[in-house]
């Protein structure tokens, strides 16, 4: 899940930290809902973070999915993003999946990669 994972975390990733707050937690969500129902899919997670196996994004979804609806809504969303990120505003930068440039959002605006280590 390392590709995964990183692709996730970049998805929060804005001004050289983590944020949780909530416009970015949001943001992140948003671009996950691809029909903007609300809510996010096994299948919305994979066709978005797309280095993110079935496997991985099931048991992702069923580590988050506190209702045992199958699906996430914000609220977990955000949760999960917590427990990945607990510190989020003093953790360094992960080195990015190849995966990663496939991924792109509204949210961050870098010139360059992140290039320190990170490990799931």
């Amino acid at each position: 899940m390392r590709g995964g994972l990183a692709q996730v975390l970049a998805l929060i990733y804005v001004n050289g930290a983590y944020s949780l707050a909530d416009s970015t937690v949001q943001s992140s969500f948003k671009s996950l809902d691809r029909f903007s129902r609300g809510y996010v899919t096994v299948e919305d997670m994979m066709l978005k973070l797309t280095t993110l196996s079935e496997a991985d994004a099931r048991a992702m979804m069923t580590d988050a999915d506190d209702n045992g609806d199958r699906v996430l809504q914000l609220s977990e969303w955000k949760d999960a993003l917590g427990a990945l990120v607990p510190n989020s505003r003093r953790i360094k930068e992960p080195s990015f999946a190849s995966g990663l440039a496939n991924l792109t959002t509204t949210t961050t605006t870098t010139t360059s990669s992140p290039s320190t280590r990170f490990s799931s």
